[in-house]
Order: C-alpha cells, then sequence, then structure tokens
C-alpha cells in the first residue's frame, strides 16, 4: 500500500505498507520525513522512514503538500509498467518512481512532467479500467497521463 503523508511544515512523503502489515508507525507526530520534527528528541528506529521524501523549499520549486498516485498498470502510455505517480499540489510538479524501489524501502523519483498552470493544482490521481491514469486538478481538468 502506497500512502502520500502530506508532512506537517518542511517535508512531504511517501509511505509503504507491506503486504499483510496490519499495523504500523511512519512517525506522526514525532517525525517528519527522515528527522525528529520540530529539534524533539525521538528514535526514529521505532518507525517505518518514508520510501520518498522531499522538502517544501527545494530551491525555488515551491513544493507544499503531496498527491498519492497510483503504480501505472496500462498499455497504452510511455511510462514504464509499475512506476509510481506521485505529485505536489503547489508546484504541479509529477514524478515516477519504479514501485520495484519503493518496495525495498527507499526510491529516488525522477521528475515526469509540470502540469502548466492553466490547468491549475493536482488534487488527485485516477486510474481506468484498461490502468491508464489521469491527473484530476483544481481548475476543473482531467488529463490523461503518459499517452504516447
Amino acid at each position: 500500500l502506497y500512502i502520500g503523508d502530506v508532512g506537517q511544515a518542511t517535508w512531504e512523503e511517501i509511505d509503504v505498507l507491506a503486504p499483510g502489515v496490519r499495523e504500523a508507525s511512519f512517525g506522526w507526530s514525532e517525525m517528519e520525513g527522515d528527522a525528529c520534527f520540530g529539534g524533539r528528541d525521538c528514535d526514529p528506529t521505532a518507525h517505518i522512514a518514508p520510501a520518498v521524501s522531499y522538502a517544501h523549499a527545494d530551491g525555488e520549486t515551491g513544493h507544499c503538500g503531496v498527491v498519492g498516485g497510483y503504480a501505472y498498470r496500462g498499455a497504452a502510455g510511455s511510462l514504464p509498467e509499475g512506476s509510481y505517480l506521485l505529485a505536489d499540489y503547489c508546484s504541479r510538479t509529477i514524478w515516477g518512481v519504479p514501485a520495484s524501489e519503493l518496495q525495498r524501502g527507499r526510491a529516488t523519483p525522477a521528475l515526469v512532467a509540470q502540469v502548466p498552470e492553466r490547468f491549475g493544482r493536482v488534487q488527485s490521481f485516477g486510474q481506468d479500467d484498461a490502468g491508464e491514469l489521469y491527473l484530476l486538478t483544481d481548475g476543473g481538468y482531467v488529463l490523461g497521463i503518459g499517452a504516447a
């Protein structure tokens, strides 16, 4: 299970819950990303570390809130099979991560696209019966992802 976990102040993350696991701690409210929140004294080893984390102030990007997506299972597009997509609400950035990396516990996202400002900000992802993925924006758009 891939979980888009909106951070508290400075970090966003994607957490992974392994098959069969029913209870887990991802660190709320002691941790944010890989660090103890607000200088608190905490034990990071007591929690499952995020598979992906990124800072709000990553250069000039203006990231602010992760939007978790889906692993791509379609056949018509240009995305590699099993690529997990995520986005950031404020920066309108979309990244892809091989699901196999997420399952190992640590992944480095690669830029897939930047949603043009005229479409609005990414609010959610959708998936059709064929496994093709879509973005839903606050501008009222439904945009296909990865079409050839």
